[in-house]
């Protein structure tokens, strides 16, 4: 505790992340055929939060993956259907889990889908022109029509094998990205994700998105007890850090096992760290509202918790957030913000506390 009293120096963002982007970068051949469905996703949301100038850098090279996705997409396209399939030696990993990997997967079209939307946005802001957006409707309208069971009430893995088989992650995708429409989320949050009967995500890497998908919907309290029984879970059983793979029903020496070792796990795992953000979002309810953060809202869902107290990054700055006694403190020292909270919404202004 009295180290984590010292107030450390302030490094930016611009210290941390573009050196290591640039030796990322180095070891990235010029002509790599790679297709990675989630990174133009993950850019673009850079660029949603941090603003345009920290792409100025990659500018370079997102052409040239945008422009190797045009050559490279098609190789993969199923000629009957106009999915994305996987070729003799692919490795299609959505998450470590059983999927139905016949033919086309439900998860990597919706995750093609944003890719296209994502690549509109690029492409917009670098001055190019594509015709992303009508591929995107395409390719949904497909989509909604090969993987939507109205019966099971969420989306299958695959349709070619007959077996029809419900997981999670699909739907969760189509949550997040607000892929589907409201009543099918509404669907899809009692049929799937409210679902015991539907197996159970096993990674914190992708229970985070189980979890965000949660948030979206509103459902603070059921992601809150998530939180307490998951990663609480973990340090009940000894944990000092995130795990790669934790299951609830394991015991003893079980939960070290992944990968057919008996010791394979990882017990210090960054994609376990999903708390931070979910806090963050949901709980304080910090989101930007506009590129780069030039405006953004403080809208806390404190759910069951009775106070809270946290801390989270803005732009090139911090909003503090406190609740406590059914009242709402904000302080913070950037510009843009917005406190909304129980009906009310006031501006917050730089350096001075609001409380609703």
């Amino acid at each position: 505790l009295s180290v984590m009293r010292q107030k450390p120096r302030t490094r930016s963002l611009d210290e941390v992340v573009r050196p290591r982007l640039r030796r990322l970068l180095a070891h990235v051949p010029e002509d790599a055929p790679v297709v990675e469905f989630e990174k133009p996703h993950e850019v673009r949301e850079v660029r949603g939060l941090h603003g345009p100038s920290h792409l100025l850098e990659v500018d370079h090279r997102v052409r040239r993956r945008c422009r190797l996705a045009e050559v490279e997409l098609p190789r993969r396209d199923h000629q009957e259907t106009g999915y994305v399939v996987a070729r003799p030696g692919d490795w299609i990993f959505i998450d470590w889990h059983r999927f139905d990997l016949e033919g086309p997967l439900c998860a990597e079209q919706i995750l093609l889908h944003q890719v296209y939307l994502a690549m509109d946005q690029l492409s917009s802001l670098m001055g190019e022109s594509g015709d992303y957006v009508s591929r995107a409707k395409c390719l949904k309208e497909r989509i909604l029509r090969d993987f939507w069971d109205e019966e099971k009430g969420g989306f299958i893995d695959s349709f070619t094998s007959g077996k029809r088989q419900v997981t999670r992650h699909a739907n969760i995708y189509a949550v997040l990205y607000d892929f589907a429409d409201s009543e099918k989320q509404q669907q899809i949050l009692e049929n799937v994700l409210l679902n015991d009967k539907i197996p159970q995500i096993t990674t914190p890497y992708f229970k985070l998105f189980e979890l965000m998908a949660l948030g979206q919907l509103g459902q603070m309290e059921q992601l809150q007890d998530y939180i307490d029984s998951y990663w609480g879970g973990m340090i009940e059983n000894g944990a000092t850090s995130a795990w790669e793979e934790y299951i609830p029903s394991r015991s003893g020496i079980e939960h070290y096992q992944m990968y057919g070792d008996k010791y394979g796990c990882s017990l210090c795992h960054a994609w376990g760290s999903g708390p931070i953000l979910l806090l963050g979002k949901y709980c304080a309810g910090v989101k930007p509202t506009a590129i780069g953060t030039e405006t953004f809202e403080v809208a806390p869902h404190p759910g069951w918790y009775q106070h809270f107290d946290a801390v989270v990054p803005v732009g090139e700055g911090t909003v503090s957030v406190r609740y406590a006694d059914g009242h709402v403190t904000v302080e913070t020292d950037v510009p843009g913000g917005t406190l909304r909270f129980d009906g009310q919404e006031v501006q917050i202004p730089v350096g001075k506390r609001v409380t609703i």
